[in-house]
């Protein structure tokens, strides 16, 4: 995987430096992590990962049960959003600030991305029987444009009955992929917030 690439890259550099003196050490060191960390988050976040080479290839994609998709917020406070929405489980970006891995939520082999059954129509009963509108968040514990997004599209369809409802939309990714759907946001927009929240760290 590219991750070891950049691993192997670092231990090379620093085996190269080892004969010069203390200070020279201790800068280029620094400047070998700090330059491959800094391309392994470039290369994660546009894409260049090799992607047939992780284990979250489209063809090892796994669906898991699920009894609802949209859960209250208790407070709008903090991010402005009325509910959460997350169609998927686990995350590929392996986020060393990551709030989401903590055991508390009790997710399993959560760097291991799953889809959750019969995602659309469990969205659309939801929509469906509320009240008032809102703003829903999604991306807080799995970002909705993962690689597996590009062929399942649950994130777009999703988006799609979000504007036909009526209901705003708080976007959090690493990915390009947001920019497919810019259509469908645009849309939202005419009626509700659109908030898109992008990172460019690893």
């Amino acid at each position: 995987m590219l991750k070891d690439f950049f691993l192997n890259e670092v231990k090379n550099g620093i085996k190269k430096v080892m004969n010069y003196t203390v200070l020279k050490k201790i800068l280029l060191i620094g400047f070998f992590i700090s330059a491959m960390f800094i391309l392994y988050s470039v290369s994660n976040i546009f894409g260049v990962l090799d992607i047939k080479d992780s284990k979250f290839v489209t063809k090892n994609k796994e669906y898991i049960d699920a009894k609802t998709i949209l859960t209250k917020c208790k407070s709008t406070e903090w991010f402005g959003t009325d509910y959460n929405m997350n169609i998927y489980r686990g995350c590929c970006h392996g986020c060393i600030y990551c709030d989401s891995r903590s055991e508390c939520y009790n997710i399993d082999n959560f760097d291991k991305v799953r889809a959750k059954k019969d995602v659309l129509p469990l969205l659309r009963d939801e929509l469906k029987r509320k009240v008032r509108s809102g703003v829903i968040g999604t991306g807080a514990m799995s970002d909705p444009y993962n690689p597996f997004e590009k062929e399942l599209q649950l994130t777009r369809h999703s988006l799609e009955l979000i504007d036909a409802f009526n209901f705003g939309i708080s976007i959090v990714t690493k990915s390009a992929l947001i920019t497919r759907d810019i259509d469908i946001l645009q849309n939202i927009k005419e009626h509700s917030p659109v908030i898109c929240k992008l990172t460019i760290t690893a």
